[in-house]
């Protein structure tokens, strides 16, 4: 962890609980966006791509992310 509350390092962030944790990286710029989030447990991975401002890609993979069987 490169912060106090252990949730971001090395350029990426940890999050969920139990099965659903996951670690990734979400980013973007003008005109683009994109997010990785990797299951380990669940062996799973999900990429958002979008070809609009932040946070588009981010609320995709939110909205996967809430809808995945456990």
């Amino acid at each position: 962890p490169q912060n106090a509350d252990g949730w971001y390092g090395f350029g990426f962030v940890v999050g969920g609980e139990g099965p659903l944790r996951w670690f990734g990286h979400d980013g973007g710029a003008e005109g683009m966006s994109a997010s990785l989030r990797v299951y380990p447990e669940l062996g799973y991975v999900q990429v958002g791509l979008a070809n609009v401002d932040p946070p588009a890609a981010e609320r995709l993979t939110e909205y996967f992310s809430n809808r995945m069987p456990l």
